[in-house]
């Protein structure tokens, strides 16, 4: 009897039972890509990504996310699924000039939603 791969095991938050109280919640940090002139925005959403092949714990992922300015205009569109990490860090390039009033805007698929303002 072999144990599953990382999918089948629970993350440390659904372990610890700590998901519940940083739910949703976002850091950001940008960075500046000397290389290439451009910005970097990194952001961590808390969220447990369940991928429901656990036993007794039914999938429970962030389906979309946007980046999105001051005017609802958005920068970036993604459409997640079960299988991206728990806690996802994910990583955006912006032009090099700031823009004013970004915010990550966003829901999972239990209807729980993702906004928070991440700064220029």
């Amino acid at each position: 009897q072999a144990a599953g791969g990382g999918c089948t095991v629970p993350g440390l938050t659904r372990a610890d039972g700590s998901w519940s109280k940083t739910l949703g919640q976002v850091q950001a940090r940008f960075f500046n890509n000397v290389l290439e002139g451009s910005r970097r925005l990194r952001v961590r959403v808390m969220h447990p990504m369940d991928t429901g092949l656990v036993a007794g714990i039914p999938a429970f992922y962030i389906e979309d996310l946007q980046l999105v300015d001051s005017t609802g205009q958005a920068w970036w569109r993604l459409a997640l699924h079960e299988p991206v990490s728990e806690n996802p860090l994910i990583t955006f390039e912006l032009p090099p000039q700031a823009v004013p009033g970004l915010r990550l805007i966003g829901r999972d698929n239990n209807g729980n939603r993702i906004d928070a303002e991440v700064g220029a």
